[in-house]
């Protein structure tokens, strides 16, 4: 296949199991002043967002450890959240469960080693050590922003896919094809619940979604 082909794919197949599976019914009822609906919706995006993630990254992308250990850390993020979907944990206990997922990532190879100089040229090269606690920072800080967002219908899904994009273009410029169809994955699997999660929502995605959302970026 060409290069490029393998991209649309990716997307294609995110968006459209994520587009099958979002209206799916399991029920989020009001509870607190934090949530804009005052009726019962349905709550499987976060199902939809995982599911499209995960078939599409094994059927499409190779199984090498960087995506052995994404996966691994998205799908314990996913457990994590759906709990606490279902038994609303603490800050402390969500963050716990944020930090052993990016942990169980980062031993199984996903780790960010260098970064651009933000003070001048050329780069930081990370040790063993500074490249663990950057990474786990790093994943559990993204995975809480995209979290904590969640609150108003489609601003999480909404931001996750331009976010996504964006990457997924800065990637392919320079390159990094597997990457972009990693990122363009995201994207699909984001923007197939979104008309789902439009004002007025139909279905949310849950903590298991926003987190799942979160951590793949």
């Amino acid at each position: 296949m060409k290069y490029y082909e393998p991209l649309i794919l990716a997307f294609l197949m995110s968006f459209g199991i994520s587009v099958f599976l979002s209206p799916f019914k399991i029920v989020d009822v009001p509870k607190d002043n934090r949530r804009v609906h005052t009726k019962a919706i349905p709550r499987f995006g976060g199902f939809a967002i995982f599911i499209s993630l995960t078939v599409t990254c094994m059927t499409i992308l190779p199984a090498d450890s960087n995506m052995r250990g994404a996966l691994a850390g998205i799908t314990l993020m996913f457990i994590v959240g759906a709990l606490d979907d279902k038994f609303e944990f603490s800050a402390k206990v969500k963050l716990i469960g944020q930090i052993v997922s990016a942990l169980v990532s980062y031993a199984m190879g996903v780790e960010i080693t260098v970064i651009r100089n933000i003070i001048g040229d050329g780069y930081w090269q990370f040790g063993t050590a500074i490249s663990a606690i950057v990474t786990i920072i790093w994943i559990v800080a993204i995975t809480n922003a995209v979290n904590l967002i969640d609150g108003l219908d489609g601003l999480a899904a909404g931001v996750a896919t331009i976010a996504a994009f964006a990457v997924a273009y800065v990637a392919y410029i320079h390159g990094s094809y597997l990457e972009a169809t990693a990122m363009l994955t995201i994207s699909g699997a984001a923007l197939g619940f979104l008309p789902y999660n439009f004002h007025p929502a139909k279905a949310f995605m849950g903590d298991s979604g926003s987190l799942v959302l979160g951590f793949a970026l």
